[in-house]
């Protein structure tokens, strides 16, 4: 009741505030189904989802911006159920001098591409973070960013609670930059300052770079690695590099990514491996994607030859 009080509160901050500014409004649907890997026995489809999105964006000429992102998720299972509406984002953003300040909700981008798998310092999940071609994480909490302009990067420190009680809060600190035009990265920690008393601390650190390798395609390599127990690191971390370019009048972009975790389903070598092939072909105002890999943490793969498919349409408007 009280975060849903406080997410109410914020709301409606950023929407008063954002009548003397200049605001827009967008909005997305999309439809996904996915066929798993765990059973093939029936060619029924695993899981299915339509959704739409509405975002509301606001900014003043003093430089306060804000945004009110929302989504509803209709219940289809055993016939119509209801819309599921939840708050995506809902933050608002000040610049002041050289920091930039931020609060709410909002998307945060760890990696440096359109990444399937990706360890995000926040939430990290015990097989990976499979998504499809997102490669961002909802946050909740209070950020400051400090911009170098002279070397095209930034710091950022952010408190995050795991819910609105503060019961269990990590402190985030993060350095990223672009120094030059084919190189991205990212250095960033996630520490546990306050944790439940029948809890151990989470402490979890990344590393992740991308180069474009040949601008007109749009060709880059990319790679990450992160930390997730530093008690016991080789048994708790991930590896992950891949590739991503296009194919001119063919596809919009094309992506492979493996990724490396010991012991993630057993003892043999080959259960280390999860990969992913992405294909992304956009006509008019519709994109379509496609996925097909080997992935435990989405399609429930036990082994890297498992392999289950994703396929989303999706339109912006």
């Amino acid at each position: 009741m009280l975060k849903v009080a406080v997410v109410t509160m914020v709301a409606l901050g950023v929407m008063v505030a954002s009548l003397s500014a200049e605001v827009t409004v967008s909005g997305s649907a999309a439809v996904q189904v996915t066929k798993k890997a765990s059973d093939y026995s029936t060619g029924n489809i695993d899981e299915s989802w339509a959704r739409g999105e509405v975002k509301i964006a606001g900014k003043k000429e003093s430089g306060l911006s804000g945004m009110v992102h929302l989504r509803a998720e209709p219940k289809f299972t055993s016939g119509m159920k209801g819309i599921d509406l939840q708050p995506r984002q809902i933050y608002f953003k000040l610049p002041v001098s050289v920091v930039d300040l931020m609060a709410g909700r909002w998307y945060e981008v760890y990696g440096n591409g359109n990444y399937y798998f990706g360890q995000y310092l926040f939430g990290v999940g015990k097989n990976g973070n499979g998504s499809m071609n997102v490669d961002y994480k909802p946050l909740d909490g209070m950020k400051a960013t400090v911009n170098i302009a002279s070397i095209k990067s930034a710091f950022h420190l952010g408190v995050l609670p795991a819910d609105m009680k503060f019961e269990k809060t990590s402190l985030l600190a993060e350095f990223s930059g672009n120094p030059i035009e084919a190189l991205k990265f990212t250095i960033g920690a996630n520490f546990e300052v306050i944790t439940p008393d029948d809890s151990d601390y989470v402490n979890l650190a990344t590393v992740n770079a991308a180069y474009t390798i040949m601008k007109d395609l749009n060709f880059s390599v990319f790679g990450e690695a992160a930390v997730t127990d530093f008690s016991e690191t080789s048994e708790n971390a991930w590896f992950l590099i891949g590739a991503a370019s296009k194919i001119p009048m063919v596809l919009d972009r094309i992506q492979a990514e493996f990724e490396i975790k010991n012991h993630r389903h057993g003892t043999e070598a080959a259960d280390n491996l999860a990969w992913m092939v992405m294909l992304r072909k956009k006509v008019t105002d519709l994109t379509f994607d496609l996925n097909i890999g080997a992935d435990p943490a989405t399609l429930g793969s036990q082994s890297p030859s498992e392999v289950g498919v994703i396929f989303r349409t999706s339109a912006s408007f």
